[in-house]
């Protein structure tokens, strides 16, 4: 965390500057204060690439997603990238085609081996149980900080993470029906390996 900012307030805050004042104040104010930032780095990168494009900052914006999808290894979804209004002025470069290309491979690598995760953190009673979900394009790793405060209730915590993936570690739950199996299978098993109250 930057000066106790955290990943979900820069990225609110960020939409909020963009809303008001126009994505180029909505860029400086991105690259201004992601720094030390702790959360989804891919989704952080997209802020950037698609304001900057958005600002007309062409060159920077295909030197910030060269630096997410060839650098870093990020990968993001192949619809959103040819269909993002924000990204239109990228369309003229075939450096931009190339990253899209390489970026539909990876999505079609990850989409093959979804599956759904879960993390349990004890407390030191395990009477109850605490389920905290992820928001959309969130992972576990993005939102345990914001529950770890339960386990001081004796509450065990599950933290289930949703087999979607929409890009680079941003999972989502719009698939109700998909998701509420998968909270099924996390929830009968945690009851059948442990002990906790549950009605």
């Amino acid at each position: 965390m930057k000066n106790g900012m955290t990943y979900i307030q820069l990225l609110n805050e960020t939409l909020h500057c963009y809303a008001s004042k126009g994505s180029l104040e909505a860029y400086t104010y991105i690259m201004e204060h992601a720094k030390g930032i702790v959360g989804n780095e891919a989704q952080i990168y997209n802020f950037k690439y698609a304001l900057a494009s958005a600002a007309g900052l062409e060159e920077e914006a295909l030197h910030l997603m060269k630096e997410a999808i060839i650098e870093k290894g990020f990968w993001y979804g192949y619809e959103y990238l040819i269909s993002d209004d924000d990204l239109k002025p990228l369309h003229k470069f075939e450096g931009f085609h190339q990253m899209v290309q390489l970026c539909k491979e990876r999505e079609e690598l990850a989409k093959k081996t979804e599956r759904a995760d879960v993390k349990y953190i004890e407390s030191k009673k395990k009477e109850k149980l605490f389920i905290a979900m992820h928001g959309d394009q969130e992972n576990i790793g993005i939102i345990e900080p914001y529950w770890k405060s339960v386990l001081v209730q004796n509450y065990t915590l599950a933290l289930p993470q949703s087999s979607k993936i929409q890009f680079s570690d941003g999972f989502v739950w719009d698939d109700l029906h998909r998701g509420k199996e998968e909270l099924k299978e996390h929830y009968d098993k945690l009851i059948e390996n442990r002990t906790v109250e549950h009605e």
